[in-house]
């Protein structure tokens, strides 16, 4: 059985998928070589799961990025 893969554009929302993706952010974690690194990422910078940061910003927030 094959796994069908979608686009992330079809997996999030519009505005929350071009909001990640023109990010600073987002860019910069092309550094990251490994897995690893990124697993790191994520226990340094994620305190909560949501898609929108709380607040009058209303970016995406850490978790959705990485």
């Amino acid at each position: 059985m094959e796994i069908p893969i979608k686009p992330i554009d079809q997996l999030l929302e519009r505005v929350l998928c071009i909001n990640i993706l023109s990010s600073d952010y987002f860019k910069e974690l092309y550094c990251f070589k490994t897995y690893h690194e990124v697993i790191d990422e994520i226990y340094d910078q994620v305190d909560h799961v949501e898609p929108w940061m709380t607040g009058n910003c209303r970016g995406p927030s850490t978790a959705f990025f990485l």
